[in-house]
């Protein structure tokens, strides 16, 4: 059983089924095994739990496409690790035996710490548009469901980041989704923020349009790839961004916070998301990525490292990338524009950090 492995794929067939199947046979060879069992089908469960039982790990290279319902494939972690077997969910890079896989999978399964804690409170849910799957693919969220419920999760995540600073999301007044895309968060900051102007902002101007055409927002704003911008200067007392820092290298990163600074209000709150220490833990341990070893040896020596290779430029434009951060670059460098009022580990499900900041 030690060198076995079974694919859990959804039905497909050609190049399609070759690529599933591909990925699922890089992951298995990279811990010394082969995949021997294959289970196709989205109604394959009970199969593919048995094939993982008996082979001791099971691959799942597209788990939203057969674990269509939200949260189904946080519940197949969970049985894997009360039973015992190995479960790698490549595509979102958990596997059930690192460290960080483990991290992960709490976070995203909401496990407490203390195990008396009160349970979380359901995530909010509201009747908006959802957009077509081209344009959500360019924020690498998987179905409907999924997009959805990282959406409402992800507002709960930074309200909270936000609440900690004594800046709660509810009592803005005119409110910056930095990075908008095709209205992930969006669609959650109205309920919300009932009374607060919303600008939505990106550089993908078919994803903005999108947004604006089909969202509560006041304003939906095409970016350029750098500012400056035509967002009004001193304008907004919040500021949400996720995943923009996470892509983008030095000199781009510094332009940005620089215009970020000017379009904040003086006491106004941000907060933005980066690749800190568990995030680069994350990718040096993926199932199917290997991270260089200059990347290691920058992040260790330097507090921040462009990833340039990783693939990224080929879905976007040359100079996105995979960035990672250390906490004191951010304390440090960051701290030419802001105060950084707090970060928090992970916060940003399941492995980016939140950074609280407030103009100097």
């Amino acid at each position: 059983m030690a060198d076995r492995a079974a694919a859990w794929i959804p039905a497909a067939e050609g190049t399609q089924r070759d690529q599933l199947l591909n990925g699922a046979n890089i992951a298995a060879d990279r811990v010394g095994r082969s995949v021997e069992t294959i289970v196709e089908g989205a109604g394959e469960r009970e199969a593919a739990v048995a094939a993982g039982r008996e082979t001791g790990l099971l691959l799942v290279p597209a788990v939203d496409q057969v674990q269509p319902e939200a949260g189904g494939g946080l519940a197949l972690v969970r049985q894997a690790q009360d039973e015992g077997w190995r479960l790698m969910l490549t595509s979102v890079g958990i596997d059930s035996e690192t460290e960080t896989g483990r991290e992960s999978a709490a976070r995203m399964l909401g496990d407490a710490p203390d195990p008396e804690a009160p349970a979380a409170p359901p995530l909010p849910h509201v009747d908006a548009p959802i957009p077509a799957d081209e344009l959500r693919q360019r924020v690498s969220v998987g179905n409907e469901a999924t997009f959805d419920l990282t959406g409402a999760m992800h507002v709960e995540l930074y309200d909270s980041c936000l609440s900690a600073a004594g800046a709660p999301i509810a009592t803005a007044t005119e409110l910056l989704d930095w990075g908008a895309g095709c209205g992930r968060m969006t669609r959650y900051l109205r309920a919300k923020a009932p009374q607060a102007r919303i600008t939505a902002a990106d550089t993908d101007a078919e994803a903005i349009a999108w947004t604006g055409a089909n969202l509560d927002v006041q304003a939906a704003v095409a970016l350029p790839l750098l500012p400056p911008t035509e967002l009004p200067g001193d304008a907004f007392d919040r500021v949400v961004g996720h995943s923009i820092f996470t892509h983008l290298e030095v000199g781009p990163q510094d332009r940005w916070l620089e215009e970020l600074a000017r379009v904040a209000r003086p006491d106004g709150v941000l907060a933005v998301s980066f690749n800190g220490p568990t995030s680069f833990r994350w990718h040096r341990d993926h199932p199917l990525v290997e991270l260089p070893d200059r990347v290691i040896g920058e992040v260790e020596h330097d507090g921040i490292s462009i990833w340039r290779g990783d693939g990224w430029e080929a879905h976007f434009y040359e100079g996105y990338h995979t960035t990672f951060h250390s906490h004191d670059y951010i304390r440090d460098h960051w701290g030419q524009w802001f105060e950084v009022v707090a970060i928090h580990d992970a916060a940003a499900a399941p492995t980016q950090d939140i950074a609280v900041l407030r103009p100097r």
